[in-house]
């Protein structure tokens, strides 16, 4: 079923203005008609995002940052690549809004649908980022959190890791959010990874893991 598009048609300044709106809904229909545009014209569309990631309003970088969403039956290697190229300069974005919906939204569903493509730039970013700022790295963990986790838990169980013993609690905190989600399918395999880390710096969010998952375990 194709989304409503109450934008369509309407010139790029409008759906600028549009992205700013106080209304949640009309921000967020503005988001998927730039993704449509995304989908039917990528080049030009391409530029309005990388113009937009850049905006000091963070509500136009999210409008962007969603327009990255691009559908499986629209989608190409080139596309993908393009839009990851252009997603790497918000990975260190600090807005709550952006981030929220970089990591585990877009990130995670651009994974979970095209993996041949995005699950290599992952790991280069993880390798890249890994004992860096804090933003990248609770972005690339939060890919994890959601639907990418649970299809690919084998590489989850590779990347989250090596994010586990971060400086950060914001993203420890991710790191385990995601290690509970892939436990969903692979409770074994996570429940492995935090007994080995008894006494390892990455003990805090080993054990913050298995005790949510021994709570839900034991029904409480």
């Amino acid at each position: 079923m194709e989304r409503n598009r109450p934008f369509a048609g309407l010139a790029v300044s409008v759906l600028h203005s549009s992205a700013k709106d106080g209304d949640w809904r009309r921000r967020e229909d503005v988001g998927f008609e730039l993704r449509a545009r995304m989908e039917t014209d990528w080049r030009p569309t391409l530029c309005t995002v990388r113009e937009w990631l850049t905006d000091d309003d963070p509500s136009v970088r999210r409008a962007a940052v969603v327009a990255c969403m691009v559908r499986k039956r629209f989608g190409t290697p080139e596309i993908i690549c393009a839009l990851l190229e252009e997603l790497e300069r918000v990975l260190d974005d600090a807005n709550p809004y952006v981030r929220r919906n970089l990591g585990p939204f877009v990130l995670g569903y651009l994974g979970y649908t095209y993996p041949d493509v995005v699950l290599p730039q992952l790991r280069r970013w993880v390798a890249r980022f890994c004992n860096g700022p804090s933003y990248p790295c609770w972005n690339l963990a939060s890919a994890f959190s959601q639907a990418l986790g649970r299809r690919h838990p084998i590489v989850a169980l590779e990347l989250l890791p090596q994010l586990a013993n971060h400086p950060s609690a914001l993203v420890r905190r991710a790191v385990a959010r995601s290690l509970v989600n892939v436990a969903t399918l692979a409770p074994a395999d996570v429940f492995a990874w935090c007994r080995k880390q008894v006494g390892s710096s990455a003990s805090e969010v080993a054990s913050t893991v298995s005790a949510q998952l021994n709570s839900v375990k034991n029904g409480s």
